[in-house]
């Protein structure tokens, strides 16, 4: 019986002569193990694709539960900042203004028996400061009473009756004034 040879495609002579022949037979050798690495990194690419993946839904998360963090902070931010405002411009009066109580003492010097102060602000800016009073008057004497000393006063130098209410006998009248000061009482 005779052996079974197997086919060739090269030919039947030995490889290695030829510089081509050696260089293709680099080239297949070669390319093999580049397309198994190649294989590999893709391989690898796509299982990290995975884990990437899930990386990027937790870091979306964190942002998503930060947002809402901070959209729930906006109010209190605002409210924090009126109220800081509002701080400030108390804080401004008490130590910016080191006049503020004196007018405030002449008033309350000034206030007869049967006069109460119900209502009180106050406008310190220049160049007139005033003072808005709201008064129950028991009697009509004590008004003329009230009126004539804030008019000795040298630091007061307007006094004015803006409206008068009489409600009844038993509450009596409600009157307001408007003081303004002398501008000089903010140098003392």
């Amino acid at each position: 019986m005779k052996k079974k040879r197997q086919i060739s495609l090269l030919g039947k002579k030995s490889l290695g002569l030829l510089t081509l022949e050696r260089l293709v037979y680099w080239l297949t050798t070669m390319g093999r193990g580049v397309l198994v690495i190649v294989e590999f990194v893709v391989l690898l690419a796509f299982f990290s694709r995975f884990w990437l993946d899930a990386r990027n839904n937790d870091l979306g998360e964190l942002v998503r539960q930060r947002r809402a963090v901070l959209a729930t902070m906006a109010g209190f931010e605002n409210d924090f900042n009126q109220l800081r405002a509002r701080a400030n411009k108390a804080e401004k009066y008490l130590y910016g203004e080191k006049n503020l109580v004196y007018p405030l003492a002449l008033l309350s010097r000034s206030l007869p028996p049967g006069l109460v102060v119900q209502n009180m602000s106050t406008d310190w800016q220049l160049p007139s400061p005033r003072a808005y009073l709201v008064v129950k008057v028991s009697s009509p004497e004590s008004l003329a009473f009230f009126l004539q000393r804030l008019s000795r006063v040298k630091e007061i130098t307007k006094v004015k009756v803006s409206r008068a209410e009489k409600k009844s006998l038993e509450t009596g009248t409600s009157v307001n004034l408007i003081i303004s000061f002398n501008r000089l009482m903010n140098k003392k």
